[in-house]
């Protein structure tokens, strides 16, 4: 698998304030690829390379799914445009 890169997409029902905050209490200011990490070395342990993670916040408490497919659009097109 050398040689291959990947995406990881989560969805979240925390805000991204919650995430790299040291004053929160759950994620005591981790990040989000922080919390994703084992599944990073895993891919890593294969040769794989990360491409940024894709995180759609606030899916339950404040759903905008107009917007996540948005951010998400952007964010292909993003790598899209890096890979060329």
């Amino acid at each position: 698998m050398q040689g291959r890169s990947y995406m990881l997409s989560v969805t979240l029902n925390a805000p991204q304030a919650a995430f790299a905050d040291p004053a929160q209490a759950l994620f005591a200011g981790r990040t989000l690829d922080d919390l994703l990490a084992p599944l990073h070395i895993n891919f890593a342990f294969f040769g794989l390379k990360a491409h940024p993670t894709f995180p759609a916040h606030d899916v339950s408490k404040a759903p905008d799914a107009e917007r996540h497919f948005a951010t998400l659009r952007d964010h292909l097109n993003q790598l899209v445009l890096e890979a060329s």
